[in-house]
């Protein structure tokens, strides 16, 4: 048969919760509108649509933009450096990291 199940009203949870959570992220993730943050991550995005056209896949295959971001936040300098970035493997990193790091020195 068919039974009924009630749910505690503390079990529910708030509703909205994931909207106010993903706001505070795009407040938390946003970038300026003008400046040397915003140059630099046009220029990496450029790049990086550059390259998913030659490669024929989707530019989030090559960074997604929570990458493109924490290259903005902490510029790195050296292959290393560029490797601790979120999202940037070994082979990301031996595939790309010549030329985004290209990129980040120019804009620094």
């Amino acid at each position: 048969g068919n039974e009924t199940v009630e749910f505690r009203d503390d079990f529910r949870g708030e509703s909205g919760t994931s909207s106010s959570r993903s706001s505070k992220t795009a407040d938390r993730d946003a970038l300026p509108e003008y400046g040397p943050d915003r140059d630099l991550f046009e220029a990496l995005r450029s790049r990086r649509t550059q390259l998913a056209q030659e490669q024929d896949v989707p530019p989030y295959v090559i960074f997604n933009d929570k990458t493109l971001r924490a290259l903005v936040e902490h510029r790195p300098q050296t292959r290393s450096a560029f490797r601790e970035i979120h999202g940037v493997g070994d082979v990301k990193l031996e595939r790309y990291g010549d030329l985004f790091l290209s990129t980040i020195r120019q804009h620094s």
